[in-house]
């Protein structure tokens, strides 16, 4: 799809209705992928990653910076408008107005990416969490470790959301649409994210736990701290770090340490 539905954020309420109509496309072999299903399951996922208890506590955190900066300006300047008391009221009902944010744009961000429905085996149907988005970029190690956070900006990202043991909504930048059936191999590996990305509780269908969801992985060899470039950057982080130690401020700094063209850092 490469039009945005119009008002997207004002058809929420009719697209989140039609969202429990949405996984039994498969089961009855009807492929209906137009503008407004694709929608009800952006909105729907929005909503989803908005909701959860840790988004919200990320969010509230930043509301409470903005209210403490906001108050602290009124006392030290009597002419500034007074809008403590605004910032408060918005704060009181703080999660809704998350929601309303995000499907007013990670819904509209979620609709310009490409959508799939993963489908799971039998034998390893999916689990879902207190965190059921789940935002993963497989290849971050290939990334410098302070930018291996996952964004949507990274053409690796993966967003998934489990809606029911056997679907999940796949969301990426990659070419991959329509209905794809996992090995069980590949199930795991979802359910594995999943396990990690919640914040108290994860949902199994049958009760069933599985050790490999407890597995943090091993680091590829490859990963970017490994690299020549990085490590030739970590040893003149170290050698500039000695110059200053005990509190001792040099009167020269060599060059090589300073302009990375000189050790092949750029």
């Amino acid at each position: 799809m490469e039009l945005m539905p119009p008002s997207l954020s004002m058809s929420c309420p009719f697209s989140i209705g039609r969202f429990s109509a949405v996984p039994h496309w498969p089961l009855l072999g009807v492929p209906r992928r137009d503008v407004q299903d694709r929608a009800t399951l952006c909105i729907f996922a929005a909503a989803m990653n908005a909701r959860s208890d840790s988004q919200s506590a990320i969010f509230e955190t930043f509301a409470s910076q903005i209210a403490e900066m906001v108050n602290l300006a009124e006392q030290n300047d009597e002419r500034r408008v007074q809008r403590s008391a605004e910032i408060e009221a918005y704060n009181v009902n703080l999660r809704p107005h998350l929601v309303s944010h995000s499907l007013d744009w990670l819904a509209k961000y979620y609709f310009s990416m490409n959508l799939a429905v993963l489908i799971a085996p039998a034998t390893d149907p999916f689990i879902t969490s207190d965190t059921p988005s789940v935002w993963c970029n497989p290849e971050k190690y290939s990334l410098a470790p302070d930018n291996r956070g996952a964004s949507l900006a990274q053409k690796d990202i993966e967003i998934t959301m489990p809606m029911t043991p056997a679907y999940s909504l796949l969301l990426s930048h990659q070419s991959i649409v329509g209905y794809k059936h996992l090995t069980g191999k590949q199930a795991q590996e979802f359910n594995r994210r999943s396990r990690f990305t919640a914040d108290k509780y994860f949902v199994s269908w049958k009760g069933e736990v599985r050790k490999e969801w407890f597995d943090p992985g091993t680091p590829p060899a490859d990963r970017r701290e490994n690299s020549p470039k990085a490590k030739r950057a970590e040893e003149r982080t170290r050698a500039l770090a000695a110059l200053f130690e005990n509190g001792n401020i040099p009167k020269t700094i060599p060059i090589s340490l300073l302009d990375t063209r000189r050790n092949g850092e750029e």
